[in-house]
């Protein structure tokens, strides 16, 4: 993830990120079709929770899926099996 700023908070788990643009990818295989590209004004995660919160003009794109845009807040959670992380709900 590349961000203007970076804020970690070690007392809750939570890191908070400024303008962020990356990709998560669950299969952890490069150029898997999995990826999911972002972008957005912030982005909060919390670790207890497996919650990726991403704000203010949002964008999602996943090959072969297309692009997602929200000008409010998309919320992403993980979920973890056998097979690796996966997105469990968007």
């Amino acid at each position: 993830i590349n961000a203007s700023t970076i804020g970690i908070d070690t007392t809750t788990g939570h890191l908070h990120f400024a303008a962020p643009k990356g990709s998560l990818n669950p299969s952890r295989i490069k150029n898997s079709p999995d990826k999911v590209e972002f972008e957005a004004d912030s982005l909060s995660w919390s670790t207890p929770e497996q919650i990726l919160i991403l704000k203010d003009n949002v964008i999602l794109h996943q090959q072969g899926f297309g692009t997602l845009r929200n000008d409010r807040e998309i919320r992403l959670t993980r979920t973890s099996d056998e097979g690796g992380d996966r997105i469990k709900m968007i």
